[in-house]
């Protein structure tokens, strides 16, 4: 026996809240993006030397 799948209230506001979060982080992940592009332009073929507070464990 197969259930019909029920949508309820709370249903429709998750998925709008879904969406919602994963619209803002698509424009999140794009301005990086393009803030990356820029920086790379700026600094050309010279490398970025960090510290040891600063490297990634």
């Amino acid at each position: 026996m197969v259930l019909a799948p029920i949508l309820r209230p709370w249903h429709l506001i998750l998925l709008a809240l879904a969406g919602w979060i994963n619209r803002e982080q698509q424009r999140v992940i794009e301005y990086l993006i393009t803030e990356n592009q820029v920086l790379r332009e700026k600094l050309g073929k010279n490398r970025i030397l960090f510290n040891d507070d600063q490297q990634v464990p």
